[in-house]
């Protein structure tokens, strides 16, 4: 249809005519006419509508190519001002090319760090899981004391109510073993010792502290920073309060 347009754009083509016929029928011939004046017809009316259809295309095709033209120019305007107002701004345009540069590398080493992170938090998970055990190993370990405290606490008021044991403390160093439940004939008399622990880590016992006095005392003291055994050393000592009262 363009071509066809083109091509009638400059001059309509001669009208069609038919050939005449020898001898023909005069009504036939009128038939023919007609045909003949409605077919020019239509063809100027159509290659009419071809030629407006052809300069419609031409005056979009004119108008778009104008937009884009006008759209660049603005553009290179809009460039031109944001440069100028870069300038005025004391900031000059290769130092914006610049910073855009160091965006794009901060925005990478971003992504980086993000990558990165996702190890961090495994890190971080297992380490809370370290945590988590230890907390756990440590609620069992208290648990465990407290029932070591009871089972001591509980000795200790056996030891009290059965064999008058008792430990006392004298200032702040010194600590006073009193042992009732000793002499038949009188049970809540009190055998008692006092001792410490001097600067080097050696058991002492202030003279005059043991009452009754054991004759075997310093014996059982060197025994006692021989051996360390402290619980031995109130169990002996007992024995001796006990031949103590049984002499007297």
């Amino acid at each position: 249809y363009l071509t066809m347009a083109s091509a009638g754009a400059s001059s309509a083509p001669p009208p069609c005519s038919l050939p005449a016929v020898a001898g023909t029928d005069p009504t036939i011939a009128t038939i023919v006419s007609n045909a003949q004046q409605k077919f020019n017809a239509w063809t100027a009316a159509h290659t009419q509508h071809l030629s407006q259809l052809q300069a419609k295309v031409s005056n979009d095709t004119e108008s778009s190519e104008s937009k884009i033209r006008d759209l660049y120019k603005q553009e290179q305007q809009l460039l031109a001002q944001a440069k100028a107002a870069a300038i005025c701004n004391g900031v000059n345009p290769d130092q914006l090319t610049e910073i855009d540069h160091k965006i794009a590398e901060l925005n990478c080493k971003l992504q980086q760090n993000n990558a990165g992170s996702v190890g961090l938090e495994h890190k971080i998970a297992a380490t809370e899981h370290k945590v988590t055990e230890a907390v756990e190993a440590l609620k069992k370990y208290q648990k465990e004391t407290e029932q070591y405290r009871l089972e001591k606490e509980l000795g200790v008021m056996a030891y009290e109510k059965r064999l008058g044991l008792q430990f006392q403390r004298v200032e702040d160093d010194y600590l006073r073993v009193v042992f009732q439940q000793i002499d038949p004939r009188d049970p809540q008399k009190q055998f008692s010792v006092v001792v410490c622990v001097d600067s080097d880590d050696v058991y002492q016992i202030p003279e005059g502290s043991c009452q009754p006095h054991v004759p075997v005392l310093d014996t059982m003291l060197d025994e006692l920073r021989a051996t360390n055994d402290f619980p031995a050393f109130v169990r002996k000592l007992r024995a001796r309060f006990v031949e103590l009262a049984q002499v007297a």
